[in-house]
C-alpha cells in the first residue's frame, strides 16, 4: 500500500510538471459523474477510474491525457486488472473508420469485452500484414482504413512505437501505453507522436 501511494504521488508530480511545461491544465482524479469531457474509446466502461486527468492544446489539436484503471471480467476467462496511459487527440476530420491496433499488449479478456461493446470490429490483420500487429476494423470501412494507415504512419509505428497501441474512431485519435512507468520522456514522446499522427489523419482525403 505504501509503495502504491509513493508511486501515485511520484506520477502525479511528473504529470503536473508536464502540464505546467506545456501550459496544460491538470485536474487529477475525475469520476464518471464529474463535469468533464469523458475519454471514450475501447477502454471506456461504467467501472473504469481515471486519474491525472489533464487537458491542453498542442499544435492545432485539443488533447486530453489520463491514466485509466479497470478490472475486466468475462465468463470463462480470467479476471484481469488493467492500467493504461491514454492520450486523446481531437481531429479536424470526422466520420473516420473505427480502427484498433494492438501490438500484442492485450489478452482474451480484453478482446472479449471489446467484441461485445463494438460488434462491428473484426480482426482484419491479414489485410494489414505491413502493420505487424492485430488490426481490428469494421470490414465495410476497409478502403478508408487502408488509406488512413498510410506507409508513413505504419513505418513510424512499426519502427519506433511498438510499445504503444492506437485507436482511431470518428473524429478522435487515442494513443495507449499499457502497464508502463510514466515519466517525462514517455509523455513528451506520445504527445509528439500523437500530434504528428493527428496531422497525418487530418490531411488524408477519404472517398465520399
Amino acid at each position: 500500500m505504501v509503495v502504491q501511494k509513493v508511486k501515485h504521488f511520484t506520477t502525479k508530480l511528473v504529470v503536473k510538471k508536464f502540464a505546467d511545461k506545456l501550459h496544460f491544465v491538470y485536474f487529477g482524479h475525475v469520476g464518471l459523474q464529474d463535469d468533464h469531457t469523458m475519454v471514450l474509446g475501447a477502454t471506456a466502461s461504467t467501472s473504469h477510474e481515471d486519474n491525472f486527468y489533464t487537458v491542453g492544446y498542442f499544435e492545432g489539436h485539443d488533447v486530453i491525457l489520463l491514466q485509466r484503471t479497470n478490472t475486466l471480467h468475462f465468463p470463462g476467462k480470467a479476471t484481469v486488472n488493467y492500467k493504461w496511459l491514454i492520450f486523446q487527440f481531437d481531429l479536424k476530420q470526422s466520420n473516420l473508420p473505427h480502427i484498433f491496433i494492438d501490438n500484442q499488449h492485450h489478452d482474451e479478456t480484453f478482446f472479449a469485452n471489446l467484441a461485445v461493446g463494438f460488434t462491428k470490429l473484426k480482426d482484419m490483420s491479414g489485410a494489414f500484414t505491413d502493420v505487424g500487429a492485430t488490426v481490428l476494423i469494421d470490414p465495410v470501412r476497409y478502403p478508408a482504413a487502408r488509406m488512413l494507415l498510410s506507409p508513413a504512419i505504419v513505418n513510424t509505428l512499426t519502427q519506433n512505437f511498438r510499445h504503444l497501441d492506437v485507436e482511431i474512431n470518428d473524429d478522435q485519435l487515442f494513443i495507449y501505453a499499457k502497464d508502463t512507468h510514466i515519466n517525462m520522456r514517455l509523455l513528451e514522446n506520445i504527445l509528439k507522436l500523437g500530434s504528428w499522427m493527428a496531422a497525418q489523419l487530418d490531411s488524408t482525403k477519404l472517398p465520399e
